[in-house]
């Protein structure tokens, strides 16, 4: 409360009593005295994993499952959260030679409001499953249902109509909510890898196709942290290092290159 009051009044971070070491130090001897409930962080979602899903999804059809598929895609190489997601209309996508851009008009980080305009590229020529064209497809669709351009690019789903028939027209224009897009995504996913959806939930979230994608453009380092933190909303580097995953590899070099000097010596 004392932080959101200070901010509220725009009083600079460094100048925030919240902010002074002395109050941080308290803060921490008191979590490790009191303890705290642990974290429960799930894994990121690797790309091909996800691609594999989205396949799965077009091939068998339906307006539904198309819908999914693309919001899979969008949201793992657009780092999206959920309150992004539901927030995107019609208009807000837009598509040229070389890459889609779509406005986010609100994100976590975006206090004062101004929304951000996230850029992604077409994929090079014979990869699979391009996320632009995949997108593109899908408000060719919603253009051709009707949709309005002010309306939400991503909707609610008619669960009992698509239960009866998955092919069928199933969305109502309804603004798409958190549970269901947690449900059929991990439907989806089972349904490519033959998991149980269940267990796929217990291990993944939807935050998971965000981290994932933070996790493969970090692990690629080739851009730079600010240029990282401005395409995922991120407000600092520590914010953005939870999103962040190594892999193995990754993980043994750190002690390879403690064991290297002292095998030259």
């Amino acid at each position: 409360m004392v932080f959101t009051a200070h901010d509220l009044a725009l009083v600079p971070a460094d100048r925030n009593p919240t902010s002074h070491r002395l109050v941080a130090a308290v803060r921490e001897a008191a979590h490790r005295r009191l303890g705290g409930k642990r974290l429960n962080r799930k894994e990121p979602l690797e790309f091909a994993f996800v691609q594999s899903g989205a396949r799965c999804w077009l091939m068998l059809g339906g307006v539904t499952r198309q819908m999914f598929a693309t919001l899979g895609l969008d949201m793992w190489t657009g780092f999206w959260r959920y309150d992004c997601a539901e927030k995107v209309r019609l208009r807000d996508m837009k598509f040229c030679e070389t890459h889609m851009t779509t406005f986010l008009e609100k994100r976590k980080t975006d206090k004062y409001r101004y929304g951000q305009l996230v850029e992604v590229a077409r994929a090079a020529e014979g990869q699979p499953l391009c996320p632009v064209e995949v997108s593109q497809r899908w408000v060719d669709t919603q253009i051709a249902r009707g949709v309005q351009p002010d309306e939400p690019l991503f909707q609610q789903n008619d669960g009992r109509r698509f239960q009866r028939d998955p092919s069928a027209d199933c969305l109502p224009g309804k603004r798409l909510d958190y549970p269901q897009l947690r449900r059929y995504l991990f439907r989806m996913l089972g349904e490519a890898s033959g998991l149980d959806p269940d267990a796929l939930r217990q291990l993944y979230g939807t935050q998971s196709l965000r981290s994932g994608g933070a996790t493969a453009v970090a692990a690629a380092d080739q851009v730079t942290d600010f240029e990282f933190n401005q395409y995922g909303g991120w407000s600092s580097s520590a914010a953005a290092a939870t999103y962040k995953a190594t892999n193995l590899n990754r993980r043994l070099a750190v002690s390879r290159s403690i064991h290297a000097p002292c095998s030259a010596e």
